[in-house]
């Protein structure tokens, strides 16, 4: 797992999620497994979602990932990404060549004066 270490603490990062309806009130969601913002969150199928990135509390860059099952409320850590990276914007893609649905990730940043400059996939 790659970590860049940066020079600030953030207590107020949140670990909780909450589920948001139109039609009803907000409930509480399940905790991610760790306190992270400017991560990416992707839905890929009915039942896994992915948490991709993002920056600690301790405003560490993370190159985690993590899978989402959604029918079980559970979380399994999933492959590290390259490099580490927060505040990039990811998705479902079709690759039309071998027919299959690929999880995307685009720029985003190392850490708050750290731009990624390559395009990963």
């Amino acid at each position: 797992m790659e970590i860049s270490t940066l020079s600030c603490f953030r207590p107020f990062v949140l670990k909780t999620t909450e589920y948001v309806s139109p039609n009803k009130p907000s409930t509480w969601g399940p905790e991610m497994p760790m306190a992270l913002h400017g991560h990416c969150f992707v839905k890929i199928n009915a039942s896994l979602a992915y948490l991709i990135g993002g920056l600690s509390k301790e405003d560490i860059a993370v190159s985690w990932t993590w899978y989402y099952d959604i029918s079980k409320e559970s979380w399994q850590i999933g492959p590290d990404l390259p490099e580490a990276r927060m505040n990039a914007p990811c998705g479902l893609l079709l690759d039309i060549v071998i027919g299959t649905e690929i999880v995307v990730v685009v720029g985003g940043r190392q850490g708050p004066d750290k731009p990624i400059q390559r395009l990963k996939a």
